[in-house]
């Protein structure tokens, strides 16, 4: 039992997720390259000033274990009680990636870290938000692992049924450029948690992004577009605030809803991230 996160501890987290998150494919395997760790408030403000250190680290010890996997014994022994050839590993992307930031939303305990990985193929721009998304989020506390997996599906068009799209969403995060394409009557926006219930998460160590920012809506009967807030920080629909959440009476959680005029809008995050909204095809 820990009380306390130390830098090790966090390299250490970062490796254990990597091992549980490889996706084999036909003649490799891969590890997600990006890894998002988030700290208890107090271990974040202690190890602050360490970050970059203990990210070096992270990424050295993220190579070696690459390393021991592919020239080891454990690969060989797993893959012989499953009857398949051993696999060489390799990052995604070719290079790692990894964000340490601090528990924002309060819902970390002392000596309680939690890190989610991303793996996410690269694709071209104008197929969607690319290949399926597998994220893999470990929790560590009390001496004890927490592993959940998620795969989230692109909304791109499929060859057998088509989809009818509404709209795109581009924007630019840090895994690169994005057009998500709109197949659903509801969609919310936001960075994700421990259990992320949004359908575009945004890749971003910025906190001024909610883990839910809005929400987009198409009303059916008369297609009209409808956007609602639902950050700490605020969203802006060219350029004009939104109502702040809880400013309605509804019954809709408190949110009030403004209709979305003319086939482009742009939609502001907080004001540091902007998505490009386009209805109609």
């Amino acid at each position: 039992m820990r009380d306390r996160v130390t830098g090790r501890d966090i390299v250490q987290d970062i490796v254990e997720n990597m091992r549980q998150s490889l996706e084999p494919l036909q003649y490799r395997a891969l590890a997600p390259s990006r890894y998002d760790v988030v700290l208890y408030g107090e271990d974040f403000d202690r190890l602050e000033g360490i970050l970059r250190a203990i990210k070096e680290d992270a990424v050295r010890a993220l190579d070696e274990e690459v390393c021991a996997m592919n020239r080891g014994s454990l690969m060989r022994r797993v893959s012989a009680k499953v009857g398949r050839p051993a696999l060489p590993v390799e990052g995604a992307l070719g290079s790692w990636h990894i964000e340490i930031t601090r528990d924002a939303e309060d819902e970390l305990k002392p000596g309680m870290t939690l890190v989610a990985s991303s793996l996410e193929l690269p694709g071209p721009v104008e197929y969607g938000s690319g290949n399926p998304t597998r994220r893999v989020t470990t929790i560590r506390y009390e001496g004890r692992t927490e592993t959940s997996r998620e795969t989230v599906a692109p909304s791109a068009s499929s060859p057998i049924g088509q989809p009818l799209v509404y709209g795109t969403l581009a924007y630019e995060d840090n895994l690169g450029k994005h057009r998500y394409l709109i197949t659903k009557g509801a969609l919310r926006v936001g960075r994700g948690g421990i259990s992320p219930e949004v359908d575009v998460q945004v890749q971003t160590s910025l906190l001024d992004i909610s883990r839910e920012h809005f929400r987009l809506r198409r009303d059916v009967q008369s297609g009209r577009f409808y956007l609602a807030d639902l950050s700490r920080l605020g969203t802006t629909l060219n350029g004009t605030p939104l109502p702040r959440p809880g400013a309605s009476g509804g019954a809709d959680a408190g949110t009030a809803e403004i209709v979305v005029e003319g086939p482009k809008a742009r939609i502001g995050l907080a004001g540091v991230l902007f998505m490009e909204l386009e209805l109609g095809n």
